[in-house]
């Protein structure tokens, strides 16, 4: 399409696994602006199930998708996967964890207005999607899964190095199609939550 049709986009951090395999990374990538939150959150999610950019790896199984989101008016988010999250999945406590949290940080971390995400497989509630993380209930971020929480990556130490980041937040007041200005920094309330030492 030309370009002066192209839908307006907005910088968010999707999530991958560290080099170690222990937690996850905050990756910036570009992704569709939506016009209201469920919107914006759909965009996030179907962007972190896509493929990961060269050389980093996603804890999500190949062949996720995403059949249906909504949001409630208490901030959170019910995302209904399809039977591969669950089918194509490796086992093992911590990829579930990764797994688990890279869906809760995608959108916590993007849209302050949600607090807590609840993971549905073929619209349907499940215990877990490998026998160790409980999904029965709405799941709000852990910053201990996911390095660099809210802070900046230092590619060279393949760490966190900036505890007081500026943070990305969004307003949903004033959605308005095409308007990235809805999208602002808040460089007001430092946020410590990077790894001790770091």
């Amino acid at each position: 399409s030309d370009s002066d049709t192209a839908s307006p986009r907005i910088k968010a951090r999707l999530f991958y696994v560290t080099a170690d395999g222990l937690k996850l990374r905050p990756v910036e990538q570009e992704v569709p602006l939506g016009t209201t939150a469920a919107a914006q959150a759909r965009f996030l999610v179907e962007a972190q199930l896509a493929a990961p950019p060269d050389e980093m790896l996603s804890a999500v199984p190949q062949g996720t998708t995403l059949k249906e989101l909504f949001l409630t008016a208490r901030g959170e988010a019910y995302v209904d996967l399809s039977a591969e999250v669950a089918k194509n999945h490796s086992g093992g406590s911590l990829d579930e964890l990764l797994t688990v949290y890279t869906l809760v940080a995608v959108l916590t971390e993007n849209l302050p207005s949600i607090s807590r995400v609840q993971i549905l497989i073929d619209g349907r509630e499940v215990d877990t999607l490998a026998g160790h993380v409980d999904l029965r209930r709405p799941l709000g971020t852990a910053a201990e899964h996911v390095n660099c929480h809210q802070g900046q990556w230092d590619e060279q130490r393949d760490d966190c190095k900036d505890c007081s980041p500026c943070h990305i937040a969004v307003s949903h007041s004033n959605f308005s199609p095409g308007l990235s200005t809805i999208f602002y920094s808040n460089c007001d309330t430092p946020i410590v939550n990077c790894e001790p030492g770091t």
